[in-house]
């Protein structure tokens, strides 16, 4: 797994983990758009599957394709079949 990705999933782990009454899969998205901000996450990055992330943070894949498709729908990722979900250049 590559740097940037360890980091996210620890990124991730945390936040989700943190006692608030804000939706995971809001939390979910908001640690992602937080790695890009901070360049942890940068332009052409490619994210781990939905399968993956789920795992590895033991959020529901349910969750994950919810976040992933907030995050489609803000700009922040482009998401294809067979390619995965590669980071936009937005900030």
């Amino acid at each position: 797994m590559e740097q940037a990705h360890t980091r996210l999933i620890a990124q991730l782990n945390e936040r989700i983990s943190a006692a608030d009454n804000t939706p995971l899969y809001m939390k979910f998205a908001q640690t992602v758009k937080d790695a890009v901000r901070s360049g942890i996450l940068e332009h052409g990055n490619i994210l781990p599957g939905e399968r993956d992330l789920s795992q590895l943070t033991g959020v529901s894949r349910i969750t994950v394709r919810k976040a992933m498709q907030a995050l489609e729908e803000e700009g922040v990722v482009t998401r294809a079949r067979g390619y995965g979900t590669q980071i936009n250049n937005i900030f």
